[in-house]
This record gives C-alpha cells, sequence and structure tokens, in this order.
C-alpha cells in the first residue's frame, strides 16, 4: 500500500493550496536534520517524506494523479501534461526568461517532471526546502507568510511545485536546466574558548571531553535555544600553547546569520616542578651543600610516572646543568624527544660563628696549596 501524502502533511483531502504550505512550512522546520543533531536518522526520514509529501500535493496535475491512483500509481506512470522530449513550460504563457521573480525551477530529466524512465520521482527534501524559502533565513518568514510573495502573486499553484523551481535568468527563454542557486547567509564571528591542559597531559597524550553549548533558532521569529553537545579533543603529545583545535558550524546562529565556528586554544597549566622551553623541560633539584662537595644521586619523578636516578657529580654549584637525553618533550616534525635539563640549587646549612670560622681557615689553608 502507497503513503498517504495528506496524513503526512496532517491536512484533510480536501485541504487547499495554503493548507498544505502551511502544514509543509510547520513539519519541514520541525523536522530538519539541522534542528535535530541528536536525532539524525529519524529526522532524515520524517523530512524526506514530507518534502515528497509537499511536492505532490502541492502541484495540480501530480495531485490529481495521485488522488485517482495513489502514490504506487503516480511513480509508475508517465508524468502528465509534459511531451516526451517536449518544453516543460508549454502552455505557461511563454519562455522562462518572462516568468515574473526570481523563481528557481528543477528539471528532473529529459521526457518531462520525472526523470529519463518516466513517472514520479521525489526531489531532494532540501532542495524543496530551500525553494520554499527562498534565499533568505527560513525563519525570517512571517507567521502565516507567503514566501512566494516575491514571485507577483503566482505562489505555488502557477508553476506545480517546489520541485521545477530554479533561477530563471540564466535560462535564455529557453526553459533548460539549471543550476539551484542558494544565497548563504554570512557566517557569525568564530567563538574561541581557552582549554587548560597539563604537562602530564602534551607529555603523553590524552582525550579531553569539552562541552560545547551553543544558540539554535527555533522558530520563524528569530528566538533561539541553547543546545548542548560533548565533544571528545584526542590531545596529542607534544602539542604547544597557541595550537588551535576547530569546530566549524558548531557555534551560534541566529536570524540571517549560518552558524559560526568553535575554536578551542590550547593553554598549560603552570607546573610545580617542570616547566616548558620548547622540546626541552627543565627542571630544578635541591641538594646539600655536603651532596654537592661530595656527589650523590637524586630521584626524579617524570611526568609519566617514572622514577630516574640522576648522579651528582662533586663539586657542583648553582650554575650546573645535568642533561638527560630525550626525557623532554615529543616532537611531532622530528618524531624525537626533547632532552631534560635538570639545575641544582646547593643549600647552604646554618652554621654557627665557630663552624663558619673553621671553614673559613680551612679554605684560606686550600688556596695556599
Amino acid at each position: 500500500m502507497g503513503k498517504d501524502y495528506y496524513k503526512i502533511l496532517g491536512v484533510a483531502r480536501n485541504a487547499n493550496e495554503a493548507d498544505i504550505k502551511k502544514a509543509y512550512r510547520k513539519l519541514a522546520l520541525k523536522w530538519h536534520p539541522d534542528r535535530n543533531p541528536n536525532n539524525k536518522e529519524e529526522s532524515q526520514k520524517q523530512f524526506q517524506e514530507i518534502g515528497e509529501a509537499f511536492e505532490v500535493l502541492s502541484d495540480s496535475s501530480k495531485r490529481r494523479i495521485y488522488d485517482q491512483v495513489g502514490e504506487e500509481g503516480l511513480k509508475g506512470m508517465p508524468p502528465e501534461g509534459a511531451a516526451q522530449g517536449g518544453n516543460p513550460f508549454a502552455g505557461m504563457g511563454g519562455a522562462g526568461g518572462s516568468m515574473p521573480g526570481n523563481v528557481r525551477m528543477h528539471f528532473a530529466g529529459p521526457g518531462g517532471f520525472g526523470g529519463s524512465s518516466g513517472g514520479f520521482h521525489s526531489s531532494n527534501p532540501e532542495d524543496i526546502f530551500k525553494s520554499f524559502f527562498g534565499t533568505g533565513n527560513p525563519f525570517d518568514v512571517d507567521e502565516g507568510g507567503d514566501p512566494f510573495a516575491s514571485m507577483g502573486g503566482m505562489g505555488m499553484g502557477g508553476m506545480g511545485g517546489p520541485s521545477m523551481f530554479m533561477n530563471m535568468s540564466n535560462m535564455g527563454g529557453a526553459g533548460g536546466p539549471s543550476n539551484l542557486q542558494v544565497q548563504k547567509p554570512k557566517k557569525g564571528d568564530p567563538i574561541t574558548y581557552p582549554l587548560k591542559v597539563t604537562l602530564e597531559d602534551l607529555y603523553s597524550g590524552t582525550t579531553k571531553k569539552v562541552k560545547i553549548t551553543a544558540k539554535r533558532l527555533v522558530d520563524r521569529t528569530g528566538r533561539t535555544e541553547p543546545i548542548s553537545t560533548e565533544k571528545s579533543i584526542a590531545i596529542k603529545a607534544g602539542w604547544k600553547d597557541g595550537t588551535k583545535i576547530t569546530y566549524e558550524n558548531e557555534g551560534d546562529e541566529g536570524p540571517g546569520r549560518a552558524r559560526s565556528d568553535i575554536i578551542f586554544m590550547l593553554e598549560t597549566k603552570p607546573h610545580d616542578r617542570f616547566e616548558r622551553d620548547g622540546d626541552n623541560l627543565l627542571c630544578k633539584i635541591p641538594i646539600t651543600l655536603q651532596e654537592a662537595l661530595n656527589g650523590t644521586t637524586v630521584d626524579i619523578k617524570t611526568l609519566d610516572n617514572r622514577n630516574l636516578k640522576i648522579d651528582v657529580p662533586k663539586l657542583q654549584t648553582s650554575e650546573t646543568v645535568k642533561i638527560v637525553r630525550a626525557e623532554g618533550m615529543f616532537n611531532n616534525k622530528t618524531k624525537a624527544r626533547g632532552d631534560l635539563r635538570v639545575k641544582f640549587e646547593v643549600k647552604f646549612p646554618e652554621l654557627s660563628v665557630m663552624q663558619r670560622n673553621e671553614i673559613g681557615k680551612i679554605l684560606m689553608n686550600s688556596s695556599h696549596k
């Protein structure tokens, strides 16, 4: 059994043109896939059926055939009123170039409106949507208004439905096919958010979950509502401050304004033990005066929780730097790691007057040798 187009649009079988247009306008806005990001599959199915039902019921010839033989018969019959290879504008009062307004028309193929194999074939529902609402934002249409008012009173009936609409300015009066021309609304400025990460995140790489909340149009008055989605960002090892992660068309939208982009910019949190210098890591290790004079071994916990044993040679000063190769940050271009640079901070003990005098004598004697 074929589809019940009247039931799909929610109109009576004796519905007039205005009723059909009003029903399509309401349902198309409700079920457009862009308005249902969390229910894409179901909304796409509903959107397709709504467009198909409107395409048939808004065209008097298709509707007459549908009323007589139903959807299955409509799709199995040659299109009415279009001779094989003939001009689909025959009987419309002149060539396409004389049509009023910025009319858009869609040709399914040679031999009429139904495609090369004959019969009715539904158009792309997105093309029907754009044809119905014109080049502006669909939510700018006044409640109960006619989006085809600029067409000189032609409305829907005179052209046989939105599946036939296309820009006529380049047709040269021949009624030949043309590309569908749709003026895209201007995109809003991108919205940038900081994405704070730790040195541990950038040392090994990780995944961060972020929540995006953006404004979405909900009706033709321009009213918006916030819609939130969760994203997972794969942070690669070695990324640096200022790295940008862009989500195109995920930002705010408004009347006459397309969705903006959302940008997350990487920002590293301060670390209590390490400091980053390009691909290298800097680390300061405190040692006692005795350790500085006699040498020692210290343990350093790395950013990925390993323990490194670092040998401290004798007679170290606060200017001494110990370099540990390939223990720094990963470089995505060279596929190698930088170095770990360890600087020793010599801590002098609290000395009594007697102790300072004794040390002074020892240093004096050693300088005379």
